[in-house]
């Protein structure tokens, strides 16, 4: 019954039944509006019009209306905030499991998405994901496998910057070619260098970065890839029975962060087409170009949950069912598996030994 109840608050607020007049929640299997009392189905429209570039210095365009009544749950542990249903009568923190929170009435929501990727998992494929994930830990403790952690597990719409930019990249540095003098034990290996310049263009399509920061995101970062040709038009009914956070990180700064990623990889890929065998002194200018961004929301499953006063993380794409996260150790099955390895190590030695 408690789980029932759970769910039910969890429950889509907005869009009433028409046949029974309950409330629907959006439902990924059939991707439309399903009602969770006689099961009708209203399909939503999926189109891609909003989806649009904006020009990174003209923030003025964006749109502030989510058109949806929400508040945001604040955590006085982790600090991390959470927009839920205005009703919503939660009690934990979506990424610390704390008990130590605050709801207030929201009414400065930051900028609407212009686009979200739908979740394409149920809560109860979820559920199976991770079970099926905790099953695979070997060295997880007993009890952690026969425990329902599903508990505090929820689907939460996380925000991401996606930017786009042309790059123009000049280049410089000293390459060098290998040549041998000598013979037998006394061949040596020396350089020749020489000056080598260049230039190198590249278009960067929807760089990815979170528009949050929690303990979560080492995970979700292993959790993707996403697929983005499937984002759609936000709106309000996709978020009916799901969480979605509010961003933290500004368009300015998820910027800098994506300016850091476009130059990490402009410098691997000129790096590994240089000539000769090796290469120093390199140095590199990037000049960004017609740079634009997106405001988008990705679907994920998070969970937190302590075990023996430690905490650990647990994520779950929302699209493809990729699980990432920590579990605790048994002493007692590392310490087994390290006995049975000496044990194996001193029978390999016996056998050797004739």
């Amino acid at each position: 019954m408690e789980d029932t109840l759970n769910q039910i608050n969890r429950d889509v607020r907005t869009t009433e039944c028409g046949a029974c007049g309950g409330m629907m929640a959006f439902d990924p299997e059939t991707q439309g509006m399903k009602c969770p009392f006689c099961g009708g189905i209203q399909s939503i429209e999926m189109t891609k019009e909003n989806v649009v570039e904006i020009d990174i210095g003209d923030m003025s365009k964006y749109d502030f209306n989510w058109n949806a009544e929400k508040k945001t749950i604040v955590c006085q542990n982790c600090g991390g905030q959470t927009l839920s249903e205005a009703n919503d009568e939660t009690q934990y923190c979506a990424f610390c499991g704390s008990q130590h929170i605050i709801q207030r009435e929201e009414t400065d929501m930051g900028m609407k998405p212009q686009g979200l990727l739908p979740y394409m998992l149920s809560y109860d494929q979820a559920k199976g994901s991770l079970k099926a994930w905790i099953k695979k830990r070997f060295f997880a403790p007993n009890d952690l496998k026969k425990r329902y952690l599903d508990r505090h597990l929820k689907g939460i719409y996380v925000p991401y910057w996606t930017f786009d930019a042309d790059t123009l990249t000049r280049y410089s540095c000293q390459v060098g070619t290998y040549y041998y003098t000598g013979t037998g034990d006394k061949r040596q290996r020396h350089v020749r260098w020489r000056n080598y310049s260049g230039n190198y263009e590249r278009f960067f399509d929807d760089v990815l970065v979170p528009a949050v920061s929690h303990e979560h995101m080492r995970y979700i970062k292993k959790a993707e890839p996403f697929d983005l040709t499937k984002v759609v038009d936000y709106k309000p009914d996709f978020l009916a029975g799901y969480y979605a956070q509010k961003y933290t990180v500004m368009p300015d700064t998820g910027y800098a962060t994506a300016k850091e990623a476009m130059a990490s990889e402009i410098s691997a890929s000129v790096r590994s087409s240089l000539p000769g065998d090796t290469h120093r002194m390199y140095n590199q200018v990037v000049s960004n170009r017609a740079v634009t961004f997106k405001h988008i929301l990705l679907p994920l499953y998070m969970m937190s949950y302590n075990y023996n006063s430690k905490l650990y993380h647990v994520v779950i794409n929302g699209q493809t069912g990729e699980v990432q996260g920590q579990s605790p150790k048994s002493p007692i099955k590392v310490a087994a598996a390290i006995l049975l390895g000496i044990a194996v190590a001193v029978l390999i030695y016996y056998i050797s030994q004739g």
